[in-house]
């Protein structure tokens, strides 16, 4: 042997494994062909296989979710005066579910808040007034054709629509036409009574 040259033994390294290490065992029985159990001694030590070894317990697995989301949008525009508050929410989703005992999920994967600073919106209405009489519309003038006079049948009759604000006091129709729902009607069929009705 040189003896400029050795053999260098490092120490054994401690190998880690994120899973439990086991030891799985069975047991050997030295057998005659054909026939039962015979003792030990008949079998050839060197031919024994092993009784144990090592094994890996299934790993745990933690639940793992994403981070959570970006809050929704609260309203751009303004809210009604009687509706409920706006919200705002954020979630988060469940990637992968715990296993072998491993840590579970959150209770939260939802969460809302209410909007802060929604404006309310303006409160404008409708003030309809009382019809008028019904005022005779001739059949004749109804198809375009110049005839007697008459003094009964169907007619017209309408009312008056001003627009107020939240205060009762008179606006702009222009406020109601987009704060107060659709305009009413003014008009409506009516009939003129005759004399033998």
């Amino acid at each position: 042997e040189d003896a400029s040259s050795k053999i260098n033994e490092s120490s054994y390294r401690n190998e880690t494994s994120a899973c439990p290490v086991g030891v799985q065992s069975r047991n050997i029985s030295c057998m005659r062909m054909n026939a039962g159990p015979v003792i030990s001694k008949r079998c050839l030590e060197s031919s024994r296989p092993e009784t144990t070894r090592p094994c890996l317990f299934p790993c745990k697995k933690d639940c793992v979710v994403t981070p959570f989301s970006e809050w929704t949008a609260c309203p751009a525009s303004c809210l009604p005066d009687n509706s409920t508050a706006a919200m705002q929410s954020r979630y988060r989703i469940i990637i992968q579910t715990p296993a072998n005992g491993g840590q579970e999920c959150p209770d939260t994967l939802y969460e809302g808040r209410e909007c802060d600073s929604v404006r309310v919106c303006p409160v404008f209405r409708w003030r309809i007034h009382k019809w008028h009489s019904c005022t005779l519309v001739p059949d004749s003038v109804r198809r375009g054709l110049s005839g007697s006079g008459e003094t009964c049948g169907n007619g017209l009759e309408t009312r008056g629509i001003s627009c107020v604000g939240e205060d009762g006091e008179p606006a702009n129709m222009t406020e109601c036409l987009q704060w107060a729902g659709p305009f009413p009607s003014q008009i409506r069929e009516c009939r003129v009574a005759c004399k033998e009705d």
